[in-house]
């Protein structure tokens, strides 16, 4: 049976496709060379690779490390970790690239998908030119490029919306049936890859279905009749159907999590509610230190929020979150703050009108999403940083195709004749805006390959050093070919020990041996130690208790990482380690009190093979 188009699907198919082609080619473009492999990239891979070449019992029942509390790390769920496994699988390979795939690729289909989502209340037109304007975002073009948990929200919030707006629009109960089990689906999914996106995906949800309840009825709601209705609603057969398929589907997914709560007391659901409980004192570096700074009133957070919503929602839209030097720029901080709240009074505006039930939720969503996000984000507002913007990252080009709407009503006869031209002025502006800044990123990442640079532009990571997985293959290719008798001892910052580590792991060589030194007693019967730095920093960036024993033979530049041979003095390291035995000995001190850390779980620990392989690197990792 060959299916018939019409004219204007035929031209929506190919506009969206031509689309999604030139959104691949700037998400892919010198994609290897440019990927960012940092501590948390060569950790995962590091994770995952022990369960690709051993086996699925190797994953982890938990996944990456969220906030720290009580001495130990709060844990996500797994699911990142799994997607990031059946890449691995599928390509048969453990390159750094391989597990950044997943992100790529839910990057890629977030497009059709806004399309999709927002035909159910916008034009076809408008529709393709919010889609366009969102496939070249600047912001999420960089989010595409490389793996990071947050990166795959995005698709999987906009999934669960969608079920969940097609689950109220639908008539017959199996189509409400499959309709849940996809936002059951991608609920579980996106709660496991942020907090964010399970803080912000549970309000939203929850608030919509009350809403959604209460504007359905016809009864004011204070009336003993709107109660009536709204428990008709909730407590019927089939309600109690979708809750449960729901919940059986959700259970599912956090099997792992569950497995591993009850085989450790529940450790990381009270660190998840201490953590919570505490969100009131902690600001600035929680998530990667645990400590707390000031205290921030709620006025003084709520006043930040403000800032900190329109300088994302600006940093989204056109590329730019402030002017250089300027980082509460008026003109974004403005722009951002209109574009925000300007579109909430809109919706609320637009929703009193609208006589469809279906367009109603849309804009019920939109208030409640945007809404409730900023909500969540006031205990936060001192250390939002754009990755934190992850789960709304479509949101903003909702609202500019509600503007867009909005400006068709007016009944202007010029407005009305030039409104396509004006509509495509403004979307051509925004697009322009977010090629630029691309054009410009690009520029620097290709420059950094091949000298030191000064990087400014890679928003998303907090420190813009601009070294990539291209420089640093080309780093460890060259200690490789340096080992000194199957050995290579090399020192660097703590950002880069693992992903050097683990790209001579890559070299697949049971003779060679590669070994971290940071202090004298680990340069005791070495020759030489390979030091990896960035350009800037030079020799002086040398830990000072290695630097006295250390001499240099040679250097050689990789774009914005330098490699130093340094000769060790064994004659002073000797000496040294004596001195220190014999100190040690006189001045005995009281032995540390240590934490225990509760071990992470794997599913070999329930079921297989149990005796697997050690994890003392992956635990010394974390």
């Amino acid at each position: 049976m060959k299916i018939k188009l019409t004219k204007k699907a035929r031209f929506t198919l190919i506009a969206l496709s031509l689309i999604v082609f030139l959104a691949i080619w700037v998400r892919t473009y010198n994609y290897h060379e440019w990927l960012f492999f940092k501590w948390d990239q060569a950790r995962d891979a590091t994770i995952l690779s022990l369960a690709i070449e051993n086996g699925p019992g190797e994953l982890p029942l938990l996944g990456p490390r969220a906030a720290k509390a009580d001495g130990d790390y709060l844990r996500l769920g797994p699911a990142y970790y799994y997607t990031q496994y059946l890449s691995g699988v599928i390509f048969q390979s453990t390159s750094p690239d391989v597990f950044a795939y997943p992100d790529l690729l839910f990057s890629i289909l977030t497009i059709p998908l806004l399309f999709l989502f927002l035909r159910l209340y916008f034009s076809r037109n408008l529709s393709l030119i919010s889609t366009t304007l969102y496939a070249g975002s600047f912001i999420i073009i960089q989010h595409s490029r490389f793996s990071w948990n947050p990166n795959s929200l995005p698709f999987f919030i906009l999934l669960a919306l969608y079920g969940l707006l097609r689950f109220t629009a639908a008539k017959k109960f199996k189509h409400k049936l499959g309709w849940i089990s996809l936002w059951a689906f991608a609920f579980a999914i996106a709660s496991q890859y942020h907090f964010f996106g399970l803080f912000s995906l549970t309000a939203t949800s929850g608030a919509f279905l009350l809403f959604f309840a209460i504007l359905e009825g016809k009864a004011s709601i204070f009336t003993r009749e709107k109660f009536t209705s709204l428990r008709k609603l909730f407590l019927t057969k089939s309600a109690a159907y979708y809750s449960l398929v729901a919940i059986l589907i959700i259970g599912f997914l956090y099997l792992p999590v569950i497995l591993s709560e009850t085989k450790t007391d529940w450790n990381n659901t009270k660190r998840f509610i201490s953590v919570v409980a505490d969100r009131s004192d902690i600001d600035e570096e929680v998530f990667e230190t645990g400590k707390k700074s000031k205290t921030k009133t709620f006025s003084e957070k709520l006043v930040r929020n403000f800032r900190e919503q329109a300088k994302g929602y600006s940093l989204i839209t056109i590329g730019k979150s402030h002017r250089q030097g300027n980082k509460a720029d008026p003109i974004t901080v403005t722009f951002g703050t209109i574009l925000l709240f300007g579109s909430l009074l809109l919706a609320f505006w637009q929703i009193r009108k609208e006589k469809k039930s279906s367009k109603r939720n849309f804009l019920l969503i939109l208030i409640l999403w945007s809404g409730l996000f900023f909500i969540i984000t006031i205990p936060n507002a001192y250390q939002l940083r754009p990755r934190y913007f992850a789960p709304i990252f479509p949101v903003p080009f909702i609202m500019l195709a509600l503007w867009f709407s909005f400006l068709a009503e007016f009944k202007n006869k010029k407005l009305t004749k030039y409104y396509w031209f004006i509509v495509g002025l403004i979307a051509l502006a925004f697009l322009v805006l977010n090629i630029r800044e691309t054009k410009l990123w690009f520029k620097e990442q290709a420059d950094s390959q091949t000298k030191s640079i000064e990087t400014n532009r890679t928003f998303i990571l907090k420190r813009q050093d601009g070294i990539t997985l291209g420089q640093l293959e080309r780093v460890t290719n060259h200690l490789y070919k340096q080992r000194n008798q199957g050995i290579v001892v090399f020192n660097t910052k703590p950002e880069y020990k693992t992903p050097v580590k683990y790209l001579l792991a890559q070299k697949k060589d049971p003779t060679l041996k590669s070994k971290l030194a940071d202090r004298v007693s680990e340069l005791e019967g070495h020759n030489t130690l390979f030091f990896v730095v960035t350009k800037r920093g030079g020799t002086k960036s040398v830990k000072k208790e290695i630097r006295p024993f250390l001499s240099k033979i040679s250097e050689k530049q990789f774009g914005q990482l330098m490699v130093f041979e340094m000769k060790i003095d064994q004659e002073k390291v000797t000496a040294h380690l004596k001195m220190k035995a014999i100190k040690a000995a006189q001045n005995k001190k009281e032995p540390e009190i240590i934490i225990e850390k509760i071990p992470r779980l794997f599913w070999k620990d329930f079921v297989g093979n149990k005796k697997g392989v050690e994890h003392k690197e992956i635990r010394n990792m974390e």
